[in-house]
């Protein structure tokens, strides 16, 4: 049995820079990047609207 990696994606959406309470805002923002981090995400590609996050997987064979 070939035990390959696989891919989890994740899109998170960067705040608007005109919202009320934005300090607020971006400090939710910050813990769920924070978060995701410890979970094992890597950043793969960032915009000015989205964020882009990859977590590799590797298969594991379940025994009965």
């Amino acid at each position: 049995m070939n035990l390959e990696p696989y891919k989890t994606i994740q899109i998170e959406k960067v705040p608007e820079t005109d919202e009320l309470h934005m300090q607020a805002v971006w400090v939710k923002f910050n813990t769920r990047l924070n978060d995701l981090a410890n979970q094992g995400y890597q950043i793969i590609h960032a915009t000015d609207t989205y964020i882009l996050l990859r977590r590799e997987f590797t298969s594991t064979r379940k025994e009965d």
